[in-house]
């Protein structure tokens, strides 16, 4: 977040990168150097995860927090949203993230992720994390200190405001943030016409995105929210919409496409513009919300676009999602025949908490997969998942012939497009997960 343009009024956050060199040698935890925040040391742990028969397999990232500069006081606390990313040494694509809520104290002082991400794909020369045998890592926290223990973490009321500079030269959209609230991460959308043409109604246009790479049913947040325009004047002014929305996976963006007119936004007596810069700012104020549940569901449905499928030709991953606090992923891959036609059959599975192979967790699950179709009015093809044990030795079940490959990719069967096909999963935790991600 660009900390010179932005201010987030309600929410103190401090964003630090450590880079780990040597990366093919790493064979033990790393510490970064502290960080402080909110008067509290900061430190970056990435620990690579070892499996003897097949050498290093997950690869972990965790934050610690030494309260009080490490003495040995008990008295301590402190609530803090946690964004852990890990950069792509291109600098225009975006860095694979994972996000936190964590109460740290003396015993409870670190929390991250065993399985961040599995080692292959961190290595893995196309996904480009690895530049010169390093990685960079990136941790931002967001604490919230309560001014009494009774404080309700459950509800956040944020406002966000950032310069937007050089507006003349954007001919594209430009989207500012993330910013948190409710656990959520917020961005503002920001819409500049292409051309400037002053006798045409061209505008300004103003949206609020949420929890945009997250693609489940397991979130709904309904949340009143200001769209604003400052005024640099002396008695400051603002022009702003207030709506009311119902954010979730399916619906995760409001907004206006005409807050000012062009031609308005660029009359200097209005004052709105000064030095090709403006301001624009976001109130978010969501409805009591149930973090706890939220971090806790046990039942939801997630899906993932799968985008060049006549060119797979090795399995794929969805993100995760997570259930019941474990991550859920979507695996599709083409099957072959022993009679060796390639692409014969269409694998599709779920993965619970892929790569961490300890006995520390389990669960027991339910689901379903479809495959969605794009015809109008024609339901998804669906098959059932019987109920099945998920460990570190179980952790897949699915179909190796969910249907055949030339289904797939026909284009009049309806389920491909654009080369692309879309897999919903339904999950069902029957029982209590023995998975936590923190460790203590």
């Amino acid at each position: 977040m660009d900390s010179e343009n932005s201010q987030l009024t309600t929410v103190t956050e401090s964003t630090f990168q450590f880079t780990v060199e040597n990366v093919s040698e790493l064979k033990t935890s790393v510490l970064s150097s502290p960080v402080i925040c909110q008067h509290l040391p900061w430190n970056i742990v990435v620990k690579p995860n070892f499996e003897t028969s097949i050498g290093k397999q997950p690869l972990g990232f965790f934050i610690t927090c030494d309260g009080n500069d490490g003495n040995s006081s008990k008295d301590w606390m402190c609530q803090a949203a946690v964004e852990f990313s890990l950069y792509h040494c291109k600098k225009t694509r975006k860095p694979f993230t994972r996000r936190f809520s964590h109460m740290f104290c003396i015993e409870r002082n670190t929390v991250g992720i065993e399985n961040f991400l599995l080692w292959e794909e961190v290595i893995d020369d196309a996904n480009g994390y690895v530049k010169d045998d390093s990685l960079t890592f990136e941790v931002c926290v967001m604490p919230e200190l309560p001014d009494d223990k009774k404080a309700d973490f459950s509800v956040t009321e944020v406002v966000f405001r950032h310069t937007l500079k050089n507006i003349l030269n954007i001919n594209k959209p430009v989207q500012l943030g993330p910013f948190t609230a409710c656990d959520f991460a917020w961005k503002i959308n920001v819409k500049l016409p292409s051309k400037k043409l002053l006798e045409k109604p061209h505008s300004l246009g103003l949206h609020l995105q949420c929890n945009r790479e997250v693609f489940s049913n397991s979130w709904t947040c309904h949340a009143r929210v200001e769209l604003c325009l400052l005024s640099r004047k002396k008695i400051p002014e603002k022009l702003y919409r207030i709506l009311q929305h119902q954010f979730s996976s399916r619906n995760n963006t409001v907004g206006v496409e005409d807050l000012i007119l062009w031609k308005d936004l660029l009359n200097e007596d209005k004052g709105y513009i000064i030095n090709d810069s403006i301001i624009v700012e976001v109130h978010v104020i969501p409805d009591k919300f149930d973090l706890k549940a939220y971090l806790n569901v046990t039942e939801a449905t997630f899906w993932y676009t799968f985008e060049s499928v006549s060119k797979i030709n090795v399995s794929r991953l969805s993100p995760p999602c997570f259930i019941g606090n474990l991550p859920w992923r979507i695996k599709i891959l083409p099957n072959k025949l022993k009679d060796g036609l390639a692409h014969s059959l269409f694998g599709c599975y779920i993965y619970c908490n892929e790569g961490n192979k300890s006995k520390s967790w389990g669960c027991n699950a339910i689901g379903e997969l479809r495959i969605v179709s794009n015809q109008k009015g024609r339901q998804a093809f669906a098959r059932k998942l019987l109920p099945h044990h998920f460990d570190g030795q179980h952790n897949n079940w699915g179909f190796d012939c969910f249907m055949l490959w030339k289904d797939v990719i026909n284009p009049s069967v309806g389920f491909i497009q654009n080369d692309s096909i879309t897999i919903e999963a339904c999950v069902r935790i029957i029982g209590e997960p023995s998975e936590t991600i923190l460790i203590t």
